[in-house]
């Protein structure tokens, strides 16, 4: 489960503290672990960039350390736009990794936290495209939304996954939310429609990671099996070489016998 969480500078202080609060609270009716929900933050401007990854934190008590002790700012990225199409991109690619603590058969959640709309005309459809694939659900959680704002998040996420609300501390209050998020039960709701998505960012394949594993097996394969006929070409070359080269110097020892004075 990746935290997405707004850092622009329009959120001020108090409301990134906000936000931490909620985060809080949310972990801690989680089961956090390495057989259970794995956590990671990862904060946005016009970029983004991972706070703590997937696999650093086994308990809920360090997490919820962790996300007390997070900070405004990062060098890679300004906080001068919220460009969360971009912020979802790096999740995808750059936070859900191997290397980063991510589990295979496991659902990837985005949780994303914001106070504001993302800039960039192909949010909508990038988001509902990338929700093709079942191993992928998307949740946003609005502050202060205005009503432009609102349809983009509400068409952009399968039904019951944008909620707004006139503060996080509202959202704390609202007892789906921690039903919903903190089970992590259930695959992703497919929207009805999946259009591929047109951003020039990233593209996704729209397939889930079992179908990724079953590719990769029919691979694997085909592989082994253009091996073994490789082999199996190779070493009937060498029996015809050697036979061919061993019935030549037989007809050449025969010639030479034959002209060999008497």
């Amino acid at each position: 489960m990746a935290f997405i969480i707004d850092d622009t500078d329009t959120v001020s202080a108090s409301k990134f503290q906000e936000v931490k609060t909620f985060l809080v609270s949310l972990v801690n009716k989680m089961l956090i672990g390495d057989n259970a929900i794995k956590v990671g933050i990862v904060t946005y401007g016009d970029g983004a960039a991972t706070s703590f990854p997937l696999k650093q934190y086994s308990t809920a008590s360090d997490v919820m350390s962790a996300t007390k002790n997070l900070a405004q700012g990062n060098l890679a990225y300004s906080r001068t736009l919220r460009c969360l199409e971009k912020a979802i991109s790096y999740t995808q690619y750059d936070f859900f990794t191997k290397e980063n603590g991510d589990r295979a058969d496991a659902i990837n959640f985005y949780v994303v936290l914001t106070y504001g709309g993302t800039y960039g005309s192909n949010f909508t459809e990038y988001i509902s495209a990338l929700q093709c694939n079942t191993s992928i659900d998307i949740f946003i959680f609005g502050v202060n939304i205005n009503s432009i704002d609102d349809a983009d998040y509400q068409g952009a996420v399968s039904q019951g996954r944008y909620k707004k609300a006139t503060s996080f501390t509202a959202h704390e209050c609202d007892s789906t939310v921690f039903t919903t998020i903190t089970q992590c039960q259930g695959l992703a709701s497919t929207p009805t429609t999946c259009t591929t998505a047109t951003s020039d960012i990233t593209t996704d394949s729209s397939t889930t990671h079992a179908a990724n594993s079953t590719s990769d097996e029919k691979k694997r394969s085909s592989v082994v099996n253009w091996t073994i006929i490789i082999i199996i070409i190779q070493i009937t070359v060498l029996v015809l070489g050697s036979a061919i080269f061993a019935f030549v110097c037989k007809r050449c020892n025969k010639d030479k016998v034959k002209k060999s004075p008497r």
